[in-house]
């Protein structure tokens, strides 16, 4: 069927775009979880298959965040077909994207829900386990091991060790992945972090449970963390230092792979103040 120029054109700058963002996507879960593709490992160029292959995959992540049924997603391979084959009007299909959007926040907003109902049943659950403390921000603490150091000021850098975990218990990123250990200010880390070590010593261990509000919000850091979601994290207080004696440096350490307790970094939907003031968004604070 013959389509408009118009109509071309939009529907090829989406399917870029949409490519684009699964090929961005894929390559930050890659930074993060310090992998690289197993094609690399070997000297052989990958196969014609698996080159082509892996486009399916990419163009895939898009999906998530429909959160299609199996009807639906039926009919999304049929139009896949359809539109390979230039068997559908194009330009018909690019009319429905304000649609496409519109189901899609409706669907996210639902998962986000979903999220945050499940956090909750797993914050009070970790808020009943013996010695827990529920802070009035809605962060669990439970501390494993009391140190005997010095307590971290607003304005200091710790250098801690961590394991991050969503509430089904994947390991989303961990400090083994970037070294033994991480240096990092305090005034770059998520608000839940900056609370929770106000409450260690040097030398002690805690499981902290952080509601998504004290997190990465309703954005959270797809694909790792999904939108919404509470994190479990144990974390060991190794080292406290006065921020001048870092630097920097140390955010530049983390920002290969921001999940963990770092910050994200500046989200367009947040503006370049990363402010918690603004809805959703998982700014500094």
């Amino acid at each position: 069927m013959k389509l408009s120029r118009v109509g071309a054109a939009g529907a090829a700058i989406l399917t870029a775009s949409l490519l684009a963002n699964a090929v961005s996507k894929a390559a930050v879960k890659a930074v993060e979880e310090r992998t690289t593709p197993s094609v690399s490992a070997s000297s052989r160029a990958p196969s014609h298959d698996l080159i082509f292959y892996s486009l399916g995959v990419l163009l895939s992540q898009n999906l998530d965040s429909f959160g299609l049924s199996g009807h639906e997603f039926r009919r999304v391979q049929q139009g896949f077909i359809d539109g390979f084959r230039h068997r559908a009007n194009v330009r018909d299909a690019a009319s429905l994207i304000p649609f496409l959007h519109r189901v899609q926040h409706q669907r996210q907003q639902v998962l986000i829900q979903h999220q945050k109902e499940a956090g909750a049943a797993f914050l009070a659950k970790a808020a009943a386990s013996p010695g827990a403390r529920r802070t009035s921000s809605g962060l669990v603490y439970l501390s494993a091991v009391q140190g005997t150091g010095p307590v971290p000021k607003p304005t200091d850098s710790v250098r801690i060790q961590y394991t991050g975990e969503l509430i089904d218990g994947t390991v989303f990123d961990s400090s083994q992945r970037h070294g033994a250990s991480l240096t990092v200010p305090l005034t770059d880390i998520i608000p839940c972090w900056r609370e929770a070590l106000e409450y260690m010593n040097v030398g002690g261990e805690a499981r902290v449970v952080c509601p998504s509000d004290l997190a990465y919000g309703d954005y959270g850091h797809p694909p790792t963390i999904p939108r919404g979601a509470t994190l479990d994290f144990r974390i060991k207080l190794l080292a406290v230092m006065p921020a001048a004696a870092t630097g920097r440096a140390a955010v530049k350490q983390l920002r290969p792979g921001p999940t963990g307790p770092a910050a994200p970094a500046p989200s367009r939907h947040c503006g370049p103040a990363r402010s918690r003031s603004s809805a959703g968004c998982p700014g500094r604070g």
